[in-house]
């Protein structure tokens, strides 16, 4: 018994830790909203739209009207779907799966590093790492995807490395080599589909295939990879929408190859990308240092931690070049996007630096050089402490900020224009919350808008044109938003602003004060009753941090 405990003390160590964050984590945020569970994303709640209405409506949208291509994680939103199917719609789900799926990943690391036979105080450390450097904590409480897809990742990245590596190409590795190279093709779709992301993994993993000219491999894990993106574009071009959700479309990079300024413009914002996030350059630091080392070593290229490697390398020039990461420490909301990456690369240096450890102390001069490698890698992670630590101490503060701004519009919209058309920039909560019928002037859940923003003729002119077309009455939305979307324009003079709402401390919301505007005249007085009445009902502490409603 006591063998077993010392055996499977880190995996303990290592949940006990991640349960007692969150459990505190939560403690915190249900004092900051009034004892309701809420997410520090506002994002994850076109998901538990998207999955209410699809499990409820057979509706794949954020709305129950219509179809719209807005979540960027097929995977996740159908695993919601089916639990609502069978639990019912509930606010909790999404905060249950990542605690289990955070669970899920602490068992997958102890036993990864367990059999790279580490000692036991280094699992510790790792499980650790992995809780605070990625971070952990903020994932599970975005209530979004993110902890499945780096346990999707690492998992299929872990089969990849064997597979493309040296040690399954012997006669004597053949079993446990087609083993691999199944569970490979059984992961590729779900790398897709947990987020499109995974697409740089995939194009990383074919490119090393292709090196290593295993033509079936490439092209079986190639197919399965691809089919959930082919199948789901055909249905949504057949619904009237792009082949990719807008949510990619808009968020993502697409470089101009016509012009050279142009590509110089986009190899400079991916090379600025890559050096304003310091905690993914220490980490492509670490990875060519240890890279080299053991090529030296070895004199050998394809070694399945040299194979990780290169896979980390590709895909951290994918995301820089063509996707978002989090801006060190300024861009709290999109600390989300890189997160993956940060869980690679740590994933990766751990398993190349496998070689050097365990340290023995019957040779310690042997060992100085290892104990020196160790406490340098030490130091180079304090960016990703840093900005793990500073993250997790937020989470709380942004659950506070997604209540006193988006759920409490989508309660306010919901007492007061439940069903009926509404123009929003902020889609998540206001669509769980009150099913309105929404126009999305950030254009991910409005094919409109989106084809406005993508075609550069997103002005005021042609949003007045949209919102009446659709029956909007009242606008919710950030007097800055034009500017927010890369446009050098005002909201339109014909909206009347009615009031505006003033969230305090603000770390996650776009901006800390949103306005309701009435899109005609008519409409101005009773938005100001509605909002008189609803205000009344808010806290005094709400109150005084800002809501104003000015006198018609």
């Amino acid at each position: 018994m006591i063998l077993k405990l010392k055996q499977y003390g880190p995996l303990l160590i290592g949940i006990a830790l991640l349960w007692l964050i969150l459990i505190l984590v939560l403690n915190d945020s249900l004092s900051k909203t009034q004892g309701n569970p809420v997410y520090a994303l506002d994002d994850a709640y076109i998901h538990m739209s998207m999955a209410k209405n699809f499990s409820q409506h057979g509706v794949w949208g954020v709305t129950g009207h219509q179809f719209s291509s807005t979540s960027s994680s097929l995977l996740w939103t159908l695993l919601l779907s089916a639990l609502y199917l069978i639990f019912g719609v509930n606010e909790t789900m999404p905060l249950l799966m990542n605690f289990f799926f955070a669970t899920l990943l602490m068992v997958f690391i102890f036993h990864i590093f367990r059999g790279h036979r580490f000692p036991p105080w280094i699992q510790a450390a790792i499980a650790a790492a992995f809780i605070f450097f990625i971070p952990l904590p903020y994932l599970v409480f975005g209530g979004l995807e993110h902890v499945l897809q780096i346990l999707i990742n690492l998992g299929y990245i872990y089969m990849a490395a064997k597979v493309i590596g040296d040690d399954t190409d012997t006669q004597a590795n053949e079993k446990p080599a087609k083993s691999m190279r199944n569970m490979l093709f059984l992961l590729a779709p779900l790398v897709s589909m947990v987020r499109y992301e995974g697409l740089f993994i995939l194009f990383a993993v074919s490119l090393l295939l292709l090196a290593r000219k295993k033509w079936t491999i490439l092209i079986i894990n190639a197919a399965a990879g691809l089919l959930p993106v082919l199948v789901y574009g055909i249905i949504s071009v057949s619904s009237g929408w792009y082949f990719l959700p807008n949510s990619v479309l808009l968020k993502g990079t697409r470089p101009d190859i016509t012009r050279i300024g142009k590509i110089l413009e986009f190899l400079y914002a991916g090379l600025r990308q890559l050096i304003y996030n310091v905690h993914l350059l220490v980490l492509l630091i670490c990875v060519l240092a240890l890279f080299w080392y053991i090529y030296k070593k070895y004199n050998r290229w394809w070694l399945p931690a040299n194979a990780m490697a290169m896979i980390f390398i590709i895909t951290l020039a994918c995301q820089a070049f063509f996707s978002e990461s989090g801006y060190f420490l300024n861009r709290y909301p999109w600390i989300r996007y890189d997160a993956y990456l940060v869980a690679l690369g740590i994933f990766t240096v751990l398993i190349a630096a496998a070689d050097f450890l365990p340290l023995s102390p019957q040779e310690p001069q042997k060992n100085a050089g290892k104990i020196v490698g160790v406490l340098l890698v030490l130091v180079l992670i304090l960016p990703l402490a840093e900005r793990g630590v500073r993250t997790d101490l937020k989470v709380a503060r942004a659950t506070a900020n997604i209540y006193g701004q988006q759920y409490r519009m989508g309660l306010f919209l919901k007492k007061y224009y439940p069903g009926q058309p509404a123009a929003v920039n902020d889609i998540g909560a206001v669509c769980f919350l009150a099913d309105i019928d929404c126009l999305d002037v950030w254009g991910l859940a409005s094919k409109n808008i989106g084809d406005l923003l993508l075609n550069k003729t997103f002005t005021a002119e042609n949003i007045v044109r949209v919102a009446q077309k659709s029956g909007a009455r009242i606008a919710v939305v950030y007097d800055q938003f034009f500017r927010l979307v890369g446009i050098d324009s005002e909201l339109p003079k014909s909206w009347i602003k009615v009031g505006q709402w003033r969230i305090p401390d603000n770390v996650v919301c776009a901006r800390d004060t949103v306005a309701f505007y009435a899109l005609d005249e008519s409409e101005a007085p009773r938005l100001a009753r509605n909002l008189r009445e609803f205000t009344s009902q808010l806290p005094l502490e709400a109150v005084k941090q800002g809501q104003t409603f000015p006198s018609l």
